[in-house]
């Protein structure tokens, strides 16, 4: 069952606004998708997209979701860090995806929520 709000999310993420749409799109991908999703009979179809979703508290998934968008946001601004040749435990990006703080530069300005 994980692969439905897996593919949701991916859709989602590539700007997917309709269960049809989200089908359509993981249909086109399903060979890459079942690299890393089990997906013994294939993509399901929107309508069960549509009864999932709609009996998901949606407030409870946005929490999530930004959850795991910050922990992707935060794993990318790690690896970026890494790459210009940072350390990320002294160095720091001065922008804090957690607070909002700050622009996407390099610095060492401390977070707000850090205090």
């Amino acid at each position: 069952m994980i692969s439905v709000p897996a593919i949701a999310s991916l859709a989602a993420i590539s700007g997917c606004g309709v269960w049809q749409d989200v089908v359509f799109r993981a249909r086109c991908k399903e060979k890459w998708r079942t690299t890393f999703l089990d997906l013994p009979h294939g993509i399901s179809a929107d309508n069960t997209f549509g009864r999932l979703f709609s009996r998901l508290d949606s407030d409870a998934l946005e929490r999530c979701l930004r959850v795991w968008m910050r922990a992707l946001v935060d794993h990318a601004l790690h690896v970026i860090a890494i790459a210009i040749g940072l350390t990320p435990l002294t160095d720091r990006l001065a922008f804090c995806f957690r607070c909002g703080n700050g622009d996407l530069q390099l610095g060492l300005t401390p977070c707000a929520s850090d205090a």
